[in-house]
């Protein structure tokens, strides 16, 4: 498994974000162990939906992936209670979609230090065209208003902003 950094400007020592990820014959696999003193979730959101929107206000792991960088990506997100959200981004904040029939799998545990999350992700739902793929693997874990953010891709200075394709780094 591989740290991945804090953001700078939300750096809490006590957290801590490590990641995998492999290619399978069908699918991309992520799979985060997410190290926090305390678990940040809301139980309002449904477990048998890809549609909850503002899941990202509480703890989550975050993948975001893509085939083509110029030309959208897909963003799925996934709570410490497995609750799921997937969104097509065709720009970003600009041209969105929720995507409620998204195939793969997202899921979650708690662990006695804070939760493991697993993405398998279809490669025929990932955006764009080839073989290559491009993506960033994130985590927002903290009380909203507090978090500290993580990501795979270092950022340049300023507020975190994970929605950068242009940033993304060839993963496979």
């Amino acid at each position: 498994m591989e740290k991945i950094s804090q953001h700078p400007l939300n750096f809490k020592p006590f957290y801590e974000v490590m990641v995998a990820y492999s290619l399978e014959a069908s699918h991309f696999v992520i799979h985060f162990e997410l190290k926090a003193p305390k678990l940040f979730y809301s139980e309002e959101f449904s477990k048998d939906s890809y549609s909850n929107w503002k899941l990202w206000e509480y703890d989550v792991a975050e993948v975001f992936l893509t085939k083509d960088p110029n030309n959208g990506y897909l963003e799925l997100q996934v709570s410490p209670l497995a609750q799921k959200l997937a969104v097509l981004i065709k720009r970003p904040r600009e041209d969105y979609d929720i995507y409620p029939n998204f195939t793969g799998l997202a899921t979650a545990e708690v662990t006695k230090s804070g939760f493991n999350a697993t993405f398998h992700v279809p490669l025929s739902e990932i955006p764009g065209e080839g073989s290559a793929i491009f993506g960033n693997l994130t985590a927002c874990l903290g009380a909203f208003g507090e978090q500290s953010y993580f990501s795979l891709i270092d950022h340049p200075s300023g507020e975190p902003d994970f929605h950068r394709p242009d940033l993304f780094k060839k993963l496979v």
